[in-house]
């Protein structure tokens, strides 16, 4: 039964990152807008089947829709809200997709609190149930009030159509066709300097390499400090300490923990496009940083409120720039013929070091002699990362992905020896 739960909860994150990594061909092919609608129905099949399943293999296979429609979420949420938001706002509505994860978190805590006295049977079908209400509603929303991105409509040849969209999104006054022309001029000079495919980003040349460094690079970082971990030991370290000693007390705390976490992406949004990304990323990365080194020393010297405190710090400022920057960057730091298999790649990158931490967490754990010492080994690689996102992470904040690209390097070049 354990192994069962396990690889219930566990491969959410690999199904996820092979969902994610798939979809530019749909991005590419159906546009951004009809994406959303793809994601939600696979999602609510899955859910669906889940809800329904009279064995663990059904529930299984229902798992897997589940995972590849998230995985395909991931990926388009960021993508889509950077193609159509004005640059002086694209920071702010990229990282909706964050306080709408944090959101539902607590949504999830909530249920299964209401839930605590229905037969366990039931209550868990009745909790995947609840997960039915956001994809419903975003079907709702991209079939009747979403548009579609003007980059991809451009790129189809609907200048039309993206001149209009443009018009509806962008503040009035602004000059619409200079941002036409802008993407048409992008759109043409990615054509002439690289074939679309992924040789572009396998076998990349130099400026694309620092592209890959950047956009996945982050979505690494966002992972590679064990944040599955401490969200995972969290109720045990709670318990320790004496803060929890009831379910309801947890509850408490879980749930203020959670309002903490949601509370900091929304300050973060209202910081991202007048500070930057990139000192809310130093400042989440050095924060975490020093978050986990408490963590350490407080599990080791067995001090609970030490580590209630450290896990309560690395919420908030993991919440501040690691939780929202790294796929907004992603997303903006590719041109245009290769930011939907940018973004597929940072998304397969970013699940795929969720789902090995959230793994290897006991085994590794016992490997390394505890958990201080655990805490302590992401606490150098958190380090790592911070050293390295200093050092080559660029401002993005309001400039358009035009201008984002003549500063990145202008043609990206395939590799002609792959």
């Amino acid at each position: 039964m354990s192994a069962q739960v396990g690889l219930f909860l566990g491969s959410i994150h690999f199904l996820a990152a092979l969902g994610s990594l798939n979809s530019h061909a749909v991005t590419d092919r159906l546009g951004r807008r009809r994406t959303f609608t793809v994601a939600q129905v696979v999602l609510l099949i899955g859910l669906g089947i889940s809800i329904c399943a009279p064995s663990f293999r059904v529930l299984m296979a229902g798992r897997i829709l589940v995972g590849l429609g998230v995985g395909l979420g991931m990926a388009i949420d960021p993508l889509y809200i950077a193609e159509l938001a004005p640059a002086e706002h694209r920071g702010k509505f990229t990282s909706w997709p964050e306080i709408a994860i944090n959101f539902g978190i607590l949504v999830g805590f909530f249920a299964n609190w209401l839930l605590a006295g229905v037969d366990k049977a039931v209550a868990w079908r009745l909790m995947i149930g609840f997960g039915t209400v956001l994809p419903c509603l975003l079907i709702v929303l991209s079939l009747t009030v979403m548009p579609e991105s003007p980059r991809w409509l451009i790129d189809r040849g609907r200048v039309e159509e993206a001149t209009y969209v443009l018009r509806r999104t962008h503040p009035t006054g602004e000059d619409v066709q200079a941002l036409v022309d802008g993407i048409l001029r992008d759109i043409e000079e990615d054509r002439l300097a690289t074939e679309v495919g992924w040789r572009s980003l396998l076998c990349p040349g130099e400026d694309v390499r620092r592209m890959i460094f950047v956009g996945v690079g982050v979505a690494l970082a966002q992972q590679i400090n064990g944040s599955e971990s401490v969200v995972a030991y969290s109720p045990t370290i709670f318990k320790r300490a004496h803060v929890a000693t009831t379910t309801s007390a947890l509850f408490a705390v879980t749930m203020l923990v959670g309002f903490v976490k949601t509370g900091c992406v929304v300050i973060a949004t209202f910081f991202v496009d007048s500070r930057g990304r990139r000192p809310l990323l130093l400042l989440s990365a050095a924060g975490v940083t020093l978050s986990l080194a408490t963590l350490a020393l407080g599990t080791a010297l067995e001090v609970g409120w030490l580590s209630v405190v450290a896990v309560c710090a690395f919420m908030a400022v993991f919440s501040l720039g690691l939780g929202p920057v790294p796929f907004m960057l992603a997303a903006e730091i590719f041109p245009s013929n290769l930011r939907a298999k940018g973004v597929s790649l940072a998304g397969f990158v970013n699940r795929c070091t969720s789902g090995a931490v959230a793994l290897t967490f006991l085994p590794l754990s016992d490997a390394l002699g505890g958990q201080a010492q655990y805490f302590g080994f992401f606490t150098v690689l958190t380090l790592i990362s911070a050293v390295l996102l200093f050092a080559y992470v660029p401002e993005t904040k309001q400039r358009t992905l035009e201008q984002l690209q003549m500063g990145m390097g202008r043609h990206p070049k395939v590799n002609e020896n792959p």
